[in-house]
């Protein structure tokens, strides 16, 4: 009994010391340092929730009045909750994978292998749920207003439980393909096979959402008594009340976890940052410099893996169009090539942070343009695209280079501080959100579009290169 105690009373320590190594971390580099910004950025968030909780509880007005339609938007919001764990998941490991500090950290304390299983594992389902909780907010809120109390227990039982069933089978899935990477020796690249599986079944079940939909309102309107594993809760909630469907999940939760936790691998393999690749005409010119960072880095080479399964995904699917707007993906270089892919020399002796700013921007517009061109070459056998596919795929990628470039300028993504580009990355989608509701609002004409168009880029070159020198002064004076 004491050692179970002494065991928990561990457990504690070290994941309070986890997570406030990971929020020193996070506050401790680019704009979240400035309490104004991160006061600012909490209180945009907060009106952005109190109107999509206003918007959605006037849009469902009367909805859970009908018998049927109750457990059936229950099984809708159970798939966008899915869908948020698959994202937030998948972000959570792509991001972390590369941040060896926490998991270091970890390692040279005098803790057993699985408790450092079982603290990184807190820590990431942390995260995770905060991301759910936030996307499922104003769902949650008109459940409450609208149904009492009672409705707490229906959520739980119906949406929160099986998501935590669906994250606890995705990090049995993580794990199998730890433990089959480190049989194989190849515990390095852990991270990058994981991340391409997780990104294959997020696809898959997007993919199938509207499959899944209908199948799940023929099950309702039609009253089948008839079990389905997508309305499995709530057919144990309704037939045998929330405490069966509460208990059935936490059954499944911990035995998935369980087993988890003992297939994991037991020793510490650090993640693979570059790979290896000659290149060389590297010295020929700085473009050239600032483009092989992103040749090399395993960003380029997670991007490429991940557009490849979206681009083969939506052909498959029939939606060869679709596939040529999965070259935005090669824009996430931008997010790390600032803090880890200028050298030390470079920051301190370059004058001109608009000439930085430009290697940075032409390099990865060189490397995805290219990417670009082998996409769109790969597509002709499927009768390629239109015109206008290809001007609007080929802007959104020069926007989100420049979007991404921007965010790990003022969110600089260093090794030890990836979720630095996460919060930057959600604050900028924020305030996109914001822009385009006033802009729907507002009904603007189309030359007013092009000059608020015209406004933002312009904003985005400004704030970078503002940013650039704010970080160089910070140098200098080190």
């Amino acid at each position: 009994m004491t050692s179970h105690v002494l065991s928990l009373r561990q457990f504690g320590l070290t994941y309070r010391l986890l997570m406030k190594f990971c929020v020193r971390t996070v506050l401790s580099y680019g704009a979240l340092r400035m309490k104004s910004v991160r006061i600012g950025l909490v209180v945009l968030g907060g009106l952005w929730l109190v109107f999509a909780a206003l918007l959605t509880d006037q849009f469902m007005q009367g909805v859970f009045d009908a018998d049927w339609l109750r457990p059936f938007l229950m099984n809708l919001y159970l798939m966008n909750s899915v869908l948020f764990v698959l994202l937030g998941f998948l972000l959570v490991k792509v991001t972390f994978a590369k941040a060896d500090g926490a998991a270091k950290l970890l390692h040279h304390l005098p803790i057993t292998g699985k408790m450092r299983s079982a603290t990184l594992l807190a820590c990431e389902f942390t995260v995770v749920s905060i991301c759910v909780f936030i996307g499922l907010l104003a769902f949650l809120f008109t459940m409450i207003r609208q149904g009492g109390i009672a409705a707490v227990s229906t959520a739980i039982a119906q949406i929160i439980i099986p998501s935590v069933v669906a994250y606890s089978l995705l990090y049995f899935v993580w794990n199998c393909i730890a433990r089959i990477m480190a049989l194989l020796r190849l515990s390095r690249y852990t991270g990058m096979v994981g991340t391409i599986v997780i990104a294959m079944m997020s696809f898959a079940f997007y993919s199938s959402t509207f499959a899944m939909t209908m199948q799940i309102q023929k099950h309702w309107t039609e009253r089948s008594t008839t079990w389905s594993v997508l309305s499995l809760f709530s057919d144990l909630s309704l037939r045998f009340g929330n405490g069966v469907s509460v208990l059935a999940g936490a059954v499944c939760a911990s035995t998935l976890l369980i087993i988890s936790l003992v297939i994991a691998p037991k020793q510490f393999s650090a993640q693979s940052v570059y790979v290896a690749c000659p290149i060389p005409w590297v010295s020929k010119s700085d473009l050239a410099l600032f483009a092989a960072y992103i040749i090399r880095s395993k960003d380029m080479l997670m991007s490429v893996a991940l557009c490849a399964v979206c681009v083969v995904g939506a052909v498959f699917t029939g939606h060869s169009e679709a596939a040529l707007y999965a070259t935005v993906l090669f824009s996430f270089a931008g997010l790390s090539q600032f803090a880890n892919g200028i050298c030390i020399p470079w920051q301190r002796h370059q004058s001109s942070c608009a000439y930085t700013y430009v290697c940075m921007i032409g390099s990865q517009i060189i490397v995805a343009t290219l990417a670009w061109i082998a996409v769109t070459v790969v597509l002709l056998p499927w009768g390629g695209c239109s015109m206008m596919t290809y001007a609007c795929s080929y802007g959104a990628l020069l926007t989100a280079i420049m979007s991404c470039t921007m965010v790990g300028i003022i969110f600089p993504m260093a090794r030890d501080n990836p979720a630095n580009a996460l919060l930057g990355l959600a604050a900028m989608l924020l305030v996109a959100i914001v822009a385009v509701s006033m802009v729907s609002l507002l009904q603007l004409p189309t030359w007013a579009l092009i000059a608020a168009g015209a406004v933002m880029v312009s904003a985005i070159v400004v704030y970078s290169i503002s940013g650039i020198t704010t970080y160089r002064k910070g140098i200098r004076n080190a």
